[in-house]
């Protein structure tokens, strides 16, 4: 069951890849995927939620640079906002209005992005 209450037929847990060789491997999986999917200018960001979010959307974008010569800006999110030393709840590239935004495995067009992730 997800947080919002929906019943989801998938689940993987990223909490249980420990060790670089895995998360480098899901990076190059899910950046193949969306290069297939949506192509090298389909999206402009990866987004990735905190917590979990966070280590993939550096492993696909780092996949994204090192195996296919594509270069994409990251961005993520805190729980909570500081209020000193980076201040904000948002973290890397300062996402704007118009950019396309990849969250994991969906592509949100920017009319149907939440401007505060």
């Amino acid at each position: 069951m997800l947080k919002s209450g929906r019943l989801s037929p998938y689940f993987f847990n990223t909490g249980s890849l420990d060790d670089g060789e895995g998360i480098m491997r899901l990076g190059h999986y899910f950046a193949a995927a969306l290069l297939e999917q949506f192509g090298r200018e389909g999206f402009d960001v990866i987004f990735g939620p905190a917590y979990k979010g966070i280590p993939l959307a550096v492993a696909i974008a780092a996949s994204l640079f090192k195996d296919f010569s594509v270069v994409k800006k990251f961005s993520f999110n805190r729980k909570e906002a500081k209020d000193h030393g980076e201040k904000g709840s948002l973290m890397g590239h300062l996402i704007a209005g118009g950019e396309r935004v990849c969250l994991s495995m969906m592509c949100l067009p920017p009319r149907h992005q939440d401007r505060s992730p």
